[in-house]
């Protein structure tokens, strides 16, 4: 006699990276107004790792050298990874870091692999502009064109960052954009009422 084996299909349920928008706006609020910016700023945030892309963004930044001023903020002061134009803030703390972010006009997230970044999540937050490699976690929350541009090598990192140089309308779009996307998918509120879902949906099951 022949045994059957099945299974209730179970319900799945996402729970999101959370970002603290009231926290992020009073740090944004501090920041230098773009009107006492002496020139386009460009960076990352994390630790100086080829995980995290290095090779690309010494790309970019060698190449659009003259075009911005660059900033990689975790790295050693003292790193010679760097090419020496690009400003190193050393580690610090994450209000710190946060503040050097907010100061930023284009955040670039170049990660060879990585889990969904708090950094990336972070900038957006932050109205940044972003240029991320292309890789599942930044596809997941990068619409390209949109929000930010997924870059599939060095050569594209570096063409979108340059299109974002010189188009301060398309750096606000996709900042504007960035932070729509975040408010909507990964506030602290959002990221709470999904949480109460999910209890109150195991609690339903549990009664039945």
């Amino acid at each position: 006699m022949g045994t059957t084996l099945g299974w209730r299909q179970a319900e799945g349920f996402l729970a999101r990276n959370a970002i603290d928008l009231a926290m992020i706006d009073a740090i944004n609020g501090a920041r230098t107004p773009e009107s006492e910016t002496n020139n386009i700023q460009v960076g990352t945030c994390g630790r100086l790792t080829n995980q995290h892309g290095l090779d690309w963004f010494v790309h970019a930044a060698t190449r659009l050298q003259a075009e911005a001023n660059w900033i990689w903020v975790g790295a050693k002061t003292d790193s010679r990874e760097l090419p020496d134009f690009v400003r190193r803030t050393g580690w610090v703390d994450n209000k710190i870091a946060l503040s050097c972010v907010a100061s930023m006009d284009i955040f670039v997230h170049p990660t060879r692999w990585d889990g969904l970044s708090y950094a990336l999540l972070e900038a957006m937050s932050l109205h940044k502009p972003v240029v991320v490699s292309d890789i599942p976690p930044n596809r997941a929350v990068v619409q390209h064109g949109i929000n930010g541009f997924v870059a599939k090598n060095a050569d594209e990192m570096e063409q979108y960052i340059r299109a974002l140089i010189n188009d301060p309308e398309l750096r606000r779009q996709m900042g504007a954009a960035g932070r729509h996307y975040v408010e909507q998918n990964h506030s602290i509120d959002s990221v709470r009422q999904n949480y109460d879902t999910i209890y109150q949906n195991l609690a339903n099951a549990i009664a039945r």
